[in-house]
């Protein structure tokens, strides 16, 4: 029922014929049950059509609606939860194990095209283990990852974060010391006892800035400019894991865009070389630029997306991006979501919500940014703030509701407290006698779903028959 509802809302706010929905529906369904509906942000009870339903409303024109929702069908790309395992299955295997055996090979000065004697090699088991692999953030999935590759890579690799606390360096080198051990058949020299190769995960940049970006006065910010930093001080704990003499990173993403590959590469080759670290940059799938929408450049969204939106979503944190939101941090003009999450790289109108935007796929955001501008009205803290069109909450307000209140004039000529725990309905109560409200109630006063609590507003006296609302 849930979805035929949801079906109805969108064929009215498209204004759909029979035929019209007879023709989408079989797309709309398989696009929720394959892929959208696993989306992790929407709220409680919401779904795709029905969000789609929602975010489609907010735009004026019905040649706006039809635009918008061709391009959700025809140029919105959604990563699945399983599709990004299958890249994190793919990081090691395809990715970063051919660079190993390449290294392997130059080391022992033997025939890099000879994989599968390399790989049998003591030299490529000794250059494996002295690997040590670290999440950059919760995206890097390294419980994933361990798991695909626990042939191959021990548990003592792979850790969370590249945070490291003092008492897990000497716990990780002496992991380190028996593995070589016993891969060498013997106690291994003093100046292998350390990790060679430092691997940073994660699982989409569109920018490269939250990762690596010159600061003021030359400094080297983001993720990876703090790990520059550490690795620059010879007492650091990550410094006193990995060799002083060789060491080399690889900062591998599992969905990148080209341009956050080639921000990162150019800005790696500056920072990495002064401080003789070798650097590589690894993209398991590489986003084409052709996918974004592009300012000027003739897309049937451009327009909308100029006229709909909201300047007060940006703050400090979105202006390292050098640009507005209107096409995403740094204007990336991404068509992309995340399971998990939509990316800010995206265009604004998928993920921002005030109070003139609606999303279609709900981001959180790691900063958290209390706005000053104005106080938000209480009753639209609850639950009932989620119905933001007067026609939908009008069509789900079940009449009996209205037995709460006094009948006849009592209810007009008195005061009257009404009490209720958290999310009791008081706010759904007081909404209904809004203007806007009451006005949609008027207006669909002959639908078969509306008739009854009609009849029950015009019974309290708060509705005439003309299209004026007295308060």
């Amino acid at each position: 029922m849930r979805d035929a509802l949801a079906e109805r809302l969108l064929a009215e706010v498209m204004a759909w014929t029979p035929e019209d929905i007879a023709r989408e529906r079989p797309d709309l369904q398989a696009m929720a049950a394959y892929k959208y509906d696993e989306y992790q942000q929407f709220g409680p009870g919401m779904r795709f059509i029905e969000s789609l339903a929602s975010w489609l409303g907010q735009f004026e024109f019905p040649n706006q609606r039809g635009k918008a929702y061709e391009f959700v069908k025809g140029k919105l790309l959604f990563c699945s939860a399983a599709e990004m395992n299958h890249l994190v299955a793919m990081a090691y295997p395809d990715k970063i194990r051919p660079l190993l055996i390449r290294g392997a090979a130059l080391d022992a000065g033997g025939n890099p095209r000879a994989v599968a004697r390399i790989a049998s090699s003591v030299e490529f088991r000794v250059r494996r283990r002295r690997c040590l692999f670290l999440g950059l953030s919760d995206g890097a999935r390294t419980d994933v990852f361990r798991r695909y590759n626990s042939s191959e890579l021990s548990q003592e690799q792979i850790r969370q974060t590249y945070e490291m606390p003092e008492e897990r360096v000497e716990s990780l080198l002496t992991s380190l010391k028996d593995d070589l051990c016993a891969i060498l058949g013997k106690d291994p020299p003093e100046s292998m006892c350390s990790f060679r190769t430092l691997v940073l995960l994660d699982d989409f940049s569109a920018s490269g800035l939250s990762y690596l970006r010159r600061g003021a006065g030359g400094s080297v910010d983001g993720k990876i400019g703090t790990l520059h930093r550490q690795l620059a001080e010879s007492y650091s704990p990550i410094s006193r894991l990995l060799d002083s003499d060789q060491r080399d990173l690889i900062v591998v993403l599992y969905m990148a865009t080209k341009q956050a590959y080639d921000h990162l590469t150019q800005v790696s080759d500056e920072i990495w070389k002064a401080i003789g670290v070798s650097c590589s940059i690894i993209a398991v799938d590489l986003l084409p630029p052709k996918i974004r929408v592009r300012i000027g450049s003739g897309d049937p969204m451009e327009p909308i997306i100029e006229k709909h939106y909201d300047k007060g979503i940006e703050d400090d944190h979105t202006r390292v991006g050098g640009t507005d939101l209107k096409y995403g941090f740094a204007g990336c003009g991404l068509p992309l979501v995340l399971s998990h999450n939509t990316p800010n790289n995206s265009i604004a109108l998928l993920w921002a919500k005030s109070e003139s935007m609606r999303p279609l796929f709900p981001r959180v955001s790691r900063h958290k940014v209390t706005s000053m501008k104005e106080p938000r009205n209480p009753f639209r803290l609850r639950a009932s703030e989620h119905i933001e069109s007067d026609a939908t909450f009008i069509r789900l307000f079940a009449p009996g509701a209205l037995d709460l209140l006094p009948s006849g004039s009592e209810l007009w000529e008195r005061l009257h407290i009404i009490r209720s725990a958290p999310g009791g309905g008081k706010s759904s109560l007081m909404r209904l006698f809004t203007p806007a409200a009451l006005q949609t109630l008027h207006a669909y006063r002959a639908r078969d779903e509306c008739k009854e609590l009609y009849q029950r507003i015009r019974a309290l006296g708060k509705l005439c028959t003309s299209v004026s609302v007295r308060v």
